[in-house]
């Protein structure tokens, strides 16, 4: 029996499809997000069982963090800035689903980037290399690895599961720079948040390494919740351009 066909029935009963009316069974769209579902569910499963196998973590992100990452869902972006982040051209009818689906993904990956390369900065690592669509991590680290070998195996990418786009390196490199001149608070959370709980005079071990990366995923988590309003469409599409203070001054 085609495997495709049976996972998609199992999703099926578990979570009917929204169009299910229009077309009740679209095998690809349904095994997809059946697909999705069981990465992000592995994932958190398996950091779950990481933090739980070890002591906990003094670890947190430092007061006035939050309410700074608080202003990015203050804020929004026109469907213009939307698609120029997304270099799409074609303009028709499922541009702007499309467009905001992309920079979903996008912003994640740019997000992620951001972080991992403060966090390496701050343990003395060498910075992230190209991006790579894979999310491999390895689990089991041998016990003679170096203490960058250990962070480079464990450093958990694309933290949402697996990524509905294959994004080129530079496609994230130009949306970390969008990232750093339009919310420059994306970067300076992570800095805040890894100077505030390692001051480097002590002998990096595998234990602070984990503390570190549960110390990412706490501010990833909280500035990729803000950045995902960034991408509602209805946020989009109530988005005014910012008018020139001069112009404002002139009318009163």
């Amino acid at each position: 029996m085609n495997t495709k066909f049976v996972v998609c029935c199992l999703f099926f009963f578990i979570v009917p499809p929204a169009d299910c009316d229009a077309n009740p069974f679209s095998l690809d769209k349904t095994a997809n997000l059946f697909s999705s579902f069981m990465s992000i569910f592995s994932r958190t499963f398996r950091q779950s069982a990481r933090i739980w196998s070890r002591d906990s973590s003094n670890f947190t992100v430092p007061t006035g963090v939050e309410e700074e990452v608080e202003n990015i869902s203050e804020s929004c972006l026109t469907f213009e800035e939307h698609k120029k982040l997304a270099n799409d051209t074609k303009n028709d009818a499922d541009q702007l689903d499309r467009v905001l689906d992309f920079n979903k993904d996008l912003l994640r990956a740019a997000t992620e980037i951001i972080g991992f390369t403060e966090l390496r900065a701050v343990l003395g690592f060498s910075p992230p290399g190209p991006w790579t669509n894979s999310d491999e991590i390895t689990y089991v680290v041998p016990a003679n690895a170096t203490i960058e070998e250990y962070y480079n195996a464990r450093e958990p990418r694309h933290k949402n599961g697996i990524l509905r786009y294959s994004l080129e390196d530079k496609q994230v490199t130009s949306a970390v720079k969008f990232l750093d001149k339009r919310f420059p608070v994306v970067r300076v959370a992570y800095k805040k948040s890894y100077k505030h709980n390692w001051n480097g005079k002590k002998k990096i071990d595998r234990k602070i390494v984990d503390d570190m990366l549960d110390l990412y995923d706490a501010v990833y988590d909280s500035i990729d919740l803000r950045t995902d309003y960034l991408t509602s469409r209805y946020k989009t599409e109530e988005c005014k351009p910012k008018k020139d203070s001069k112009t404002k001054k002139s009318k009163t």
